[in-house]
């Protein structure tokens, strides 16, 4: 698992998640602009702040909140609107996982183990707090 950090800029207004989604935006209307053969940017709602981004050869997971782990083992009153469109072990192929914030919700620990155990060398790149808060499902590596 590689570790990123990068400073995004963040509109006001605006959640992480959308500047990202608006990042590969832009990237494939340039392409399209500039003729480029790249694909399609296809982006799926995973419930609560999650999408799963696929572009050209990358499989982006943003806070993939796919259990019901705040149910479970947080407050029992906090069930999910509705059930999250894919489980944790059908994250297959999987390039980058991008974590915007520490919260259960964005940073779900049980999605995020499986989801690292099936893909040894997706990218990571997530705030340091993150990294500490999930230290027990990614024991082997450091805050960044």
């Amino acid at each position: 698992m590689n570790y990123v950090s990068k400073q995004i800029t963040v509109p006001t207004g605006l959640s992480a998640t959308c500047a990202l989604s608006n990042l590969l935006i832009e990237d494939q209307l340039a392409n399209d602009a500039q003729g480029s053969k790249a694909g399609i940017v296809s982006i799926e709602p995973l419930g609560q702040s999650g999408l799963l981004i696929e572009w050209d050869d990358y499989k982006i997971l943003v806070d993939p909140y796919l259990s019901n782990y705040i149910e479970e083992n947080i407050d029992p009153a906090m069930k999910r609107s509705f059930a999250a469109p894919i489980l944790p072990e059908d994250c297959k192929n999987i390039t980058h996982v991008f974590i915007t914030h520490a919260h259960p919700d964005h940073a779900d620990p049980v999605s995020l183990r499986t989801i690292f155990i099936n893909n040894p060398n997706v990218n990571l790149i997530c705030p340091s707090d993150v990294c500490d808060e999930l230290g027990e499902v990614i024991p082997k590596y450091i805050s960044v």
